[in-house]
């Protein structure tokens, strides 16, 4: 008897074969990838397929990260497959990771809109390296936090920001108000040791905080 990701795995492929790969030529694909409209209408097939975002289940629980991979190779099966089902860098692993060490709030906040497939991520880490940035070399990491009172103030310059055009939840691309977006800003955070040594953090703000654009 199939386990259950082989049963996700299997509705996912029949799904991409079917359905995705046809719009491989669709117009609304550009250089940058396919327009928000033709994302919408993916979704919207996934959906109803029962594919979306197929590796949280309908619990809200996670598949391993194992199972994870076996599922989500079959996203791969197209281009636009990772796109269809939400399963598509940095959103999967910000997902994981709210999922796993958000509180309730943050949850509600940030990951429902990111399951759903209306909002999207950003993911802050390179570094301008002309700056003595870091690159994308995490132990040259230097952007920091500090904690401020009950907020945590970010400093430091990001390039090259993975998902930061249109990271916010579908409506607000219609001009709403982002408060469901967020962002993900990788620094360095001090640690409480005699060495003064510092240990790397991933931050969470709504992508409208003033100045992180």
């Amino acid at each position: 008897m199939p386990d259950r990701v082989e049963i996700i795995a299997a509705k996912i492929e029949a799904f991409i074969r079917t359905d995705v790969i046809p719009y491989e030529k669709d117009p609304r694909t550009g250089p940058h990838g396919p327009s928000d409209e033709l994302v919408q209408e993916l979704r919207a097939k996934a959906r109803k397929a029962g594919v979306l975002t197929p590796h949280i289940l309908p619990d809200g629980s996670h598949l391993t990260q194992v199972e994870t991979a076996k599922a989500l190779i079959k996203s791969g099966l197209s281009p636009l497959g990772p796109l269809a089902c939400n399963t598509m860098a940095p959103d999967e692993g910000n997902m994981y990771l709210l999922g796993k060490v958000g509180s309730a709030e943050q949850k509600a906040r940030f990951l429902e809109p990111l399951v759903s497939g209306k909002a999207r991520s950003a993911f802050f880490m390179t570094e301008p390296a002309d700056e003595g940035g870091a690159g994308s070399a995490p132990s040259m990491m230097q952007t920091t936090c500090r904690l401020d009172g009950n907020h945590w103030v970010i400093n430091g310059r990001k390039k090259f920001i993975t998902g930061a055009e249109g990271a916010q939840v579908a409506s607000s691309w219609r001009n709403r108000p982002t408060a469901h977006a967020c962002f993900s800003s990788t620094s360095r955070t001090p640690r409480s040791a005699p060495c003064g040594c510092w240990i790397r953090s991933i931050v969470r703000c709504p992508a409208d905080t003033p100045r992180s654009r």
